[in-house]
């Protein structure tokens, strides 16, 4: 037991090791996995979130039906699914299986604004209370 136990603190400080110090490495390194601790992703939150405002803004004017409606909801009216916006989900699923063929951003940014588009669908942008997977206070 203490033998596979050691095997496997060695490998995890290997791979720690890996990940360290990855300031040096090139911006576009896609062979590479970046580590995203909290402070990481305070910092970039703010450039995310710019590039889906401009992704979800972009993409609703390309896809404006008219002052109400985008043709996603129009979509999703005729082709509901079981749960009224299956579209989007496998519109979700395509994009994923792009990225993991070509790993370019603007999949993942897709995916990301079509994650936001249907989370206003479902009307969770209108409830009180969220369920979110957290632990507020030790609850």
């Amino acid at each position: 037991m203490n033998k596979i136990l050691s095997k496997i603190l060695h490998r995890i400080y290997i791979f720690t090791a890996k990940y360290e110090n990855q300031d040096h490495l090139p911006e576009k390194s896609y062979n590479k996995v970046y580590c995203s601790t909290v402070s990481v992703k305070r910092k970039y939150w703010p450039k995310f979130n710019e590039l889906i405002k401009n992704q979800f803004e972009h993409g609703g004017n390309k896809y404006a039906l008219n002052d109400n409606m985008e043709f996603t909801d129009l979509i999703c009216m005729i082709s509901p699914g079981e749960t009224g916006a299956d579209w989007i989900l496998q519109t979700m699923c395509k994009y994923i299986s792009r990225y993991k063929n070509f790993k370019r951003e603007k999949d993942l940014l897709k995916i990301a604004t079509y994650t936001f588009i249907m989370w206003l669908k479902m009307g969770y942008h209108i409830k009180t209370e969220h369920d979110e997977d957290i632990s507020i206070n030790g609850k």
